[in-house]
């Protein structure tokens, strides 16, 4: 089973779709969509920041060029900045070996990552400048995000 950013500076796919989120503004780049999962009851939660629930990794996996279908990001390019970002161990994420998601608009994939945790780190979600929210509350999101979501979701319980 698999295990799926910045803030300033959005991509978009098309009109108001938000898309990545970045801190630099970089469009290209490791991104991912990360989710917590609780053992016992399989309450899902996932990671939004600035309206975005495809966070890009903060440092030097951020400043990919943009992908040109030669050269592949491996999904563990973008831990250690992701992990920064949120102030948590490297070893607190686990990502999915298949992309949720690639090509398009937007060159490179999407990855899923789990949150390796007993609980959502809340506060470390707050210090990045998002929260963690439920496939209820994503209802709001725009409809490429909702989609992405529902293969997330679909991939996450199997």
């Amino acid at each position: 089973m698999g295990m799926a950013q910045g803030r300033r500076g959005a991509a978009s796919m098309s009109g108001d779709t938000v898309f990545g989120v970045s801190p630099g503004g970089t469009e290209a780049g490791w991104r991912g969509v990360v989710y917590h999962k609780h053992h016992t009851s399989a309450r899902t939660v996932f990671l939004q920041i600035d309206g975005s629930v495809v966070v890009a990794a903060s440092g030097e996996a951020s400043a990919i060029g943009p992908h040109d279908g030669r050269i592949g990001i491996h999904p563990a390019s973008g831990l250690a900045g992701l992990a920064g970002l949120l102030s948590l161990p490297p070893s607190a994420l686990r990502v999915d070996a298949d992309p949720l998601r690639s090509g398009g608009e937007i060159a490179g994939p999407i990855w899923l990552v789990e949150l390796a945790s007993i609980d959502p780190p809340e506060a470390a979600a707050a210090a990045a400048g998002g929260r963690f929210v439920s496939l209820l509350e994503a209802r709001l999101l725009d409809e490429a995000q909702r989609s992405l979501l529902g293969t997330a979701y679909t991939r996450i319980l199997g």
